[in-house]
């Protein structure tokens, strides 16, 4: 259990080939990370780290430090470190740097930092318009804003529908409201008089921090209903929150300008390149998302899983490639696809890919799942055992609810 505030766990991420074979990366406040079961692996000379990958279905992980080089260790069979070798000769003990270092290192951040000429707190989308997080239809779970904006937590809150982990109807009284940054190196918090929370980027330092939002007797006494909201923050007049996805034996990574990169096996197209494999990083092409550029654009999300990929852009949609075994892909067959290749769910904000399905969530809070139905998810998915390839939504358990 953590015992102070640089002990305090941020994220973990847990990896391996099965149960009794898995392991687990832990990253703390003080920006270090622990390894829990990944034997013959030292981390201890990582720091200011922002973001951990562990690989889905394998034995290699990813860490993006807050100066936005990523960091890679474990197996090596397929050039999935990223550092221009491979084969098992070239396994990594201890962290490296992703393109080798030096002037070869891939950056995953825009260094400007632009002051907040609007100065008014309020988040905007990518066309400067202001963002209505606070509507009904909406799900405010993730927010994306620039190291240069601030992010306002409405003080009159319908806590059912903008949050998803409080009881039903209730209304929490504006007064009552504290807000609590769980990782004070990326965003503090502010409490204005009249119940208003705000969420303020420090600056230099990008990722997901989590925003925790208590009622009743406050967040010391520790009483009253939590609300989580993730807030990622990513560098001035960028697209991105910089992040890395492991899946098997390949790795992809988000950088700020919303591109994506992408290293290791592709033995079923996993790295929506050409086919062949490659051991440092190369941009995934555009695929059916017909970019002027060539190449996949305005991505805010990553995830990877057992041979394939998916991408999340910033209109909503899903973008998957790779391996279509178990129908994992969600494009209505079991196909494999080179490049990214464009899903039928919309309004999306939230993926994750396990080794052989996917999940997301929209915007009205609901869950949806594709690919291979472990005998724990039948019911929840609503099929007879096997796999789907197209999404389909989780039913709730006795709830009935998502």
């Amino acid at each position: 259990q953590a015992t102070d505030e640089n002990n305090r766990i941020i994220q973990a991420a847990i990896g391996g080939t099965s149960y009794s074979n898995s392991y687990e990366y832990i990253l703390y406040a003080n920006g270090t990370v622990g390894n829990r079961g990944h034997s013959g692996i030292d981390l201890s000379s990582l720091n200011n780290v922002t973001q951990v990958a562990a690989a889905h279905n394998g034995y290699f992980g990813a860490a993006v430090k807050a100066d936005g080089t990523v960091w890679s260790w474990g197996d090596n069979a397929n050039g999935q470190i990223g550092d221009g070798t491979s084969g098992t000769a070239n396994n990594k003990t201890t962290p490296v740097q992703v393109g080798g270092g030096g002037s070869n290192a891939m950056k995953l951040r825009k260094g400007a930092i632009l002051d907040d000429t609007q100065n008014d707190g309020i988040a905007r989308d990518h066309n400067g318009n202001k963002l209505e997080y606070t509507k009904e239809s909406e799900l405010l779970t993730n927010v994306y804003i620039e190291e240069n904006q601030k992010f306002r937590i409405d003080k009159d809150i319908k806590m059912t529908t903008n949050f998803s982990l409080l009881k039903a109807d209730a209304i929490v009284e504006p007064n009552n409201l504290e807000y609590e940054s769980l990782d004070k190196r990326i965003a503090i918090t502010d409490r204005l008089n009249d119940g208003t929370g705000i969420v303020k980027p420090v600056g230099d330092v990008y990722g997901t921090v989590v925003i925790r939002v208590k009622d009743g007797d406050g967040i010391s006494k520790g009483s009253g209903q939590t609300a989580i909201l993730r807030v990622n923050v990513r560098p001035a007049k960028s697209v991105a929150t910089p992040m890395v996805a492991a899946g098997q034996s390949h790795m992809i990574a988000l950088k700020a300008d919303g591109t994506v990169w992408a290293w290791g096996d592709n033995n079923k197209g996993q790295l929506g390149i050409d086919k062949s494999r490659v051991n440092v990083p190369k941009q995934v092409l555009t695929g059916e998302q017909n970019a002027d550029g060539g190449f996949l654009e305005n991505i805010i999300q990553v995830t990877a899983g057992t041979n394939f990929s998916a991408a999340l852009d910033r209109d909503r949609q899903v973008w998957t490639w790779g391996e279509g075994t178990d129908g994992k892909l969600g494009l209505g067959d079991t196909g494999n696809r080179q490049y990214p290749t464009k899903v039928s769910i919309t309004d999306v904000v939230f993926i994750t890919a396990g080794p052989r399905n996917m999940f997301a969530i929209r915007a009205d809070g609901s869950l949806w799942a594709w690919g291979y139905s472990y005998s724990a998810q039948e019911s929840s998915l609503g099929t007879n055992g096997g796999s789907t390839s197209v999404p389909t939504r989780v039913l709730g358990g006795a709830s009935g609810s998502a």
